[in-house]
């Protein structure tokens, strides 16, 4: 019984290895034939936030002990979710675009850090407030009841649609924006560059599963989002870099001459 159990735990492992080595491999592939084009990046900001000054750090001391983990649910983690809160608290944003809504472990963090009467838009292309959606997740309310269970007082619109689609269709400008939908090299490139036309001035784009191509890691990690970045960069003076090295959560950024 007990050679059978671990017999099936073996299979599905390799089969997850397998389905991602597969993905990674799909990932190089639609890298090439991504545009090699220049865009207006005038509005994204080129100033690092600091996640160690003294106001991000007591504001997120402030708010940690309300947080909500997401125990493997597919959630950011905790350390994402710490250096997501300490930019906001950093930066102050007032107008915050969330790509990839999910089980909401980032739209909770993001709510409970900004500054009363902000808004947050967030899309996802599920009604994630669906008892069926979350259920499947292992969550036991949807995020907008956790969002009134934990007496959020900024303003939360959900949209049912994908990114891309949003993106390229609204009007609305944003200080910061959090990309964590598909992942897919392809996918990744245009949620970027319609991010980077929906900022307003010195905005930020923070996105979630940056990792560095590292072929150690091949069969263990997301490289998408590195993929899209990497291309941009090689037309546009665009770069990404994590804040923190235990968290997956890219900084992109316009390049400033020193």
């Amino acid at each position: 019984m007990i050679d059978s159990i671990y017999s099936i735990s073996l299979r599905s492992k390799l089969l997850r290895v397998g389905i991602r080595f597969v993905r990674v491999i799909q990932d190089i592939f639609l890298y090439f034939f991504l545009e090699n084009k220049k865009f207006d990046i005038s509005n994204l900001t080129g100033n690092t936030p600091n996640i160690r000054s003294k106001k991000s750090k007591k504001g997120f001391e402030g708010i940690k002990n309300r947080l909500i983990y997401s125990n493997n649910t597919g959630g950011i983690n905790k350390k994402d979710q710490e250096v997501l809160s300490k930019v906001i608290f950093d930066r102050s944003p007032k107008r915050v675009l969330e790509i990839g809504t999910h089980t909401g472990i980032s739209l909770y963090t993001a709510a409970i850090s900004l500054k009363k009467n902000s808004i947050i838009d967030t899309v996802d292309l599920y009604d994630v407030n669906k008892k069926e959606y979350f259920k499947k997740f292992k969550m036991n309310y949807s995020p907008k009841k956790i969002l009134t269970k934990l007496k959020s007082e900024v303003k939360v619109n959900f949209i049912q649609t994908s990114g891309i689609e949003y993106l390229s269709t609204t009007k609305k400008k944003y200080d910061l924006i959090f990309l964590d939908a598909s992942h897919r090299t392809n996918k990744t490139y245009e949620e970027i560059v319609g991010s980077i036309g929906c900022l307003n001035k010195n905005g930020m784009i923070l996105i979630h599963d940056y990792h560095e191509f590292n072929f150690k890691q091949i069969f263990w990690k997301i490289f998408g989002p590195k993929l899209a970045i990497h291309k941009l960069s090689r037309t546009n003076k665009i770069s990404c870099k994590r804040l923190n090295d235990d968290s997956s959560i890219g900084f992109i950024h316009r390049k400033i001459k020193k």
